[in-house]
């Protein structure tokens, strides 16, 4: 797991198919993350894991992703992980 910056809540990390991908979002979660993206680049959806324990979908991915309260005005074009 590596932090977007020292003072940040939010973080990327890289996953193997083989790892439970959805058992690690949830662990990092508890452990005080205040947002993840799980993609899924060959179903292209995102999994949506915030602090309050909501999880959503996200399914289009012409529409880019925020970094909702966590990180103001970040957005991410899903677009680009598809070239």
């Amino acid at each position: 797991m590596h932090r977007l910056s020292d003072d940040d809540d939010a973080f990327y990390a890289f996953c193997r198919q083989n790892e439970n991908a959805k058992e690690k979002m949830r662990e990092y979660v508890a452990n005080g993350v205040q947002l993840g993206w799980l993609i899924d680049t060959k179903q292209q959806q995102v999994l949506i894991y915030r602090a309050d324990g909501t999880i959503s979908k996200h399914t289009d991915f012409s529409q880019p992703i925020s970094g909702e309260n966590v990180l103001p005005g970040f957005a991410f074009d899903l677009r680009l992980l598809l070239r």
